[in-house]
């Protein structure tokens, strides 16, 4: 498992912990690298050593570029448990890029953001995401199901496509029909 992002308790590194936490109580010893630095960092450590996980928790800090790539194509899934409405979540699009699967919160975009290329759990729901990563881990198949959706899905989200998307949106908003100028005059 890898979670990439800034350690602030929105982000729900620490539900993530907690279920690692679960899966351990159930002889389930899952590694998780946690890529980011932030003011969290201290009480996440103290919560994966106080739950018997600190040894499979690897804080490896920041990352960006190449290095960021090269530690996401180690990975096979991606957990994104944030626990605040996120606008979209381009890690797990990147992510996704880098073959792995996205296991990511019912918060904001993020069902959006992966599309059928990945998995959504309750917001905030530790019982949920613990079950999720176990069924997800046990699954070769579905992995590779989900993993095949992956460029369909990039393709969506390349910045030509997007720009040309919002281009047709706006220039569909600012056409006015003659009858519809004629009655906002009035």
């Amino acid at each position: 498992l890898v979670f990439v992002g800034r350690l602030v308790s929105d982000k729900g590194v620490e539900v993530l912990i907690a279920a690692l936490g679960q899966l351990a109580q159930r002889h389930r010893r899952v590694g998780l690298t946690v890529i980011g630095d932030g003011p969290e960092l201290p009480a996440l450590q103290r919560q994966a050593m106080d739950l018997g996980v600190g040894e499979q928790v690897d804080f490896c800090g920041r990352r960006v570029g190449s290095a960021l790539a090269s530690l996401l194509n180690e990975h096979q899934v991606l957990v994104v448990p944030s626990i605040w409405e996120e606008p979209f979540g381009v890690v797990a699009l990147e992510a996704m890029g880098c073959g792995c699967i996205p296991l990511v919160s019912r918060s904001g975009g993020l069902p959006d953001a992966i599309g059928s290329g990945g998995v959504v759990v309750p917001l905030g729901d530790v019982d949920a995401l613990a079950r999720a990563i176990e069924a997800l881990l046990g699954d070769l198949p579905r992995i590779e199901h989900l993993r095949s959706a992956a460029p369909a899905h990039l393709e969506r989200h390349t910045p030509d496509r997007v720009a040309r998307d919002y281009l047709h949106v706006i220039t569909d908003a600012c056409r006015v029909k003659p009858a519809q100028s004629a009655q906002s005059v009035v």
